[in-house]
């Protein structure tokens, strides 16, 4: 093979790998901010039970701290909706998946960068099949 398609291939597998590195950020980014908003929305909900809890054995059941109970029962399974809502499985995987197909391209990238050009017609045809 020429060496300007080896130059070719060696810039399209660059290409890819920064793709998949900004793409990577993003998904851990909003996975953390995912983890944070899943771990608030359990913190509120076994806050919001205990004290709803609390509230009932210590006042018995008057009207005023029935609705306060009311509320904070409510909110607590909104809150425990939400905190299933945001189970992480799916970005997980998802993040799993990029962060292989990125290693892939850089095995790649390192077998094109090594073989200096040598590279035959159906090594190329394969390497852009894949990518």
């Amino acid at each position: 093979m020429m060496p300007e398609k080896s130059e070719k291939v060696k810039t399209f597998l660059n290409r890819k790998l920064v793709e998949k590195q900004l793409e990577l950020r993003k998904i851990k980014r909003k996975r953390s901010i995912i983890k944070g908003l899943y771990a608030g929305s359990v913190i509120v909900s076994v806050v919001l039970s205990s004290s709803a809890a609390a509230i009932a054995s210590i006042f018995g059941l008057p009207l005023a701290p029935t609705i306060i109970i009311t509320c904070f029962t409510t909110t607590s399974a909104i809150a425990t909706i939400l905190s299933t809502k945001f189970k992480l499985k799916k970005k997980k995987e998802k993040l799993q998946a990029i962060t292989e197909e990125k290693i892939k391209i850089k095995d790649r990238l390192d077998y094109v960068v090594s073989c200096n050009g040598d590279l035959s017609e159906s090594e190329l045809e394969k390497i852009l099949k894949e990518f």
